[in-house]
């Protein structure tokens, strides 16, 4: 059985999900913001998966955005 990625680096966010297109730096800055959320391991973020998940869901339509 294939072991899920439970965290990905910003850099992986930006390929996967903004195709290149959203500079780490705005990703960072999201970050701090508390819009994207994240831990800090020393000077690392990590990105949980099910925001990502949850963002591809959104980009697909399968699910609709909520703005809270």
């Amino acid at each position: 059985m294939e072991k899920k990625k439970m965290y990905w680096t910003p850099s992986e966010v930006r390929s996967k999900i903004f195709d290149n297109n959203v500079s780490k730096i705005t990703l960072i800055s999201l970050i701090h913001l508390q819009k994207i959320p994240a831990i800090r391991l020393g000077n690392r973020w990590y990105i949980p998966t099910y925001w990502v998940d949850r963002q591809i869901r959104i980009a697909q339509g399968v699910i609709e955005e909520v703005n809270a």
